[in-house]
Order: C-alpha cells, then sequence, then structure tokens
C-alpha cells in the first residue's frame, strides 16, 4: 500500500476533511485501518501533552541516532 500523509486528522482537531478521507481509502486503506491510525495519533497525543506538563524524565537509555 502506498504511504498516505493525512495530519489533517491531527491539525484540525479531529476532522480529517472529505477530500484527505477519500483520498484515503482511495490508495487501498479501509475503515479498520483508519481507526487505528486515529488510535496512533491519539497514543502520540496523549503522551506529548504528559511529557510537556510532567517533564517526567525518560526512563530507558537514549540511543544513539542513526542520522548521518
Amino acid at each position: 500500500m502506498k504511504l498516505v500523509r493525512i495530519t489533517s486528522i491531527a491539525n484540525n482537531k479531529g476532522n480529517a476533511g472529505e477530500e484527505a478521507l477519500e483520498h484515503f481509502f482511495e490508495v487501498g486503506y479501509d475503515e479498520k485501518a483508519l481507526i487505528e491510525l486515529i488510535g496512533l495519533i491519539t497514543l502520540r497525543t496523549f503522551t506529548n501533552y504528559v511529557f510537556a506538563n510532567t517533564k517526567i524524565t525518560v526512563d530507558f537509555p537514549a540511543i544513539e541516532s542513526i542520522a548521518g
């Protein structure tokens, strides 16, 4: 399957927009994939908010960057 960028979900308070959703489905994704994507966005948003407001220390060792 193609990689589809559907950042409008996060950028528009959960509203992806009809055009973005149509494209998402046209390239072969289904409703299950959409629900999974929304779940991943939810998890990422939650963990970002928790860290931003608590500054909890990361409790695992940092990894070496793979960027050149």
